[in-house]
């Protein structure tokens, strides 16, 4: 997600910084992304945009899925290499994969790092570049209303920041809060079309297909 000062700054060089603290307490899948794997073919192809420490392509031996990540965080990639997961340092608005080559797309916590309306359209329209006609595409952003108990306060829809504390030292990264509206929005301008709606945990949850 190169190409605008914030994306580099509060997104990219944070998370290069956090990557190994990050790796260290974001052990396990959502319940909701287990689900969505689960209804997949087995030996199907899966993407996962925005893969961070690699934790929702691990531990899915049972159906023999094969994942590929993308990531533009060098420490990320390094760490899932590390893991024997296969992933590709590259940025999700410009992904070096063929065209309709993936069964499914996974998004999880990361379209919500985007600043502008322009890479968020070439975010979705290469996700559905890569996507087979009957694919899904599994995204989730943050929402305003997050649980009761955890750190993440919004009080506006838009541009926020979000702290990360490594040992004392506070971090701050970019976030854009959306309206389920605008979303929606976006995604039938990229011609996707929403198969199911959730929310859990202060996460907005999206299953798309290509629309007809």
């Amino acid at each position: 997600m190169e190409g605008t000062s914030i994306e580099q700054t509060q997104v990219k060089e944070i998370y290069e910084e956090i990557a190994e603290h990050f790796d260290n307490t974001r052990l396990y899948k959502w319940t909701w992304v287990n689900d969505f794997l689960n209804q997949l073919r087995k030996d199907a192809v899966v993407y996962d945009i925005g893969c961070g420490n690699g934790r929702n392509m691990a531990n899915n031996n049972t159906k023999n899925l094969n994942f590929i990540g993308i990531d533009n965080c060098e420490n990320f990639v390094k760490i899932c290499k590390s893991k024997n997961l296969n992933v590709l340092c590259a940025n999700m608005i410009c992904v070096p994969l063929p065209s309709s080559s993936a069964d499914a797309l996974m998004c999880i916590a990361v379209f919500h790092h985007l600043e502008n309306k322009e890479h968020r359209l070439k975010a979705l329209l290469e996700m559905k570049r890569l996507l087979k006609p009957n694919g899904k595409i599994l995204l989730s952003v943050w929402s305003i209303n997050q649980p009761p108990k955890t750190r993440r306060n919004f009080n506006n829809y838009g541009n926020n920041i979000v702290l990360w504390n490594k040992y004392g030292k506070i971090y701050e990264r970019f976030y854009y809060i959306y309206k389920l509206d605008e979303l929606k929005t976006l995604f039938n301008l990229c011609g996707l079309a929403i198969t199911n709606y959730e929310f859990s945990c202060g996460n907005e949850i999206f299953t798309l297909i290509k629309k007809e």
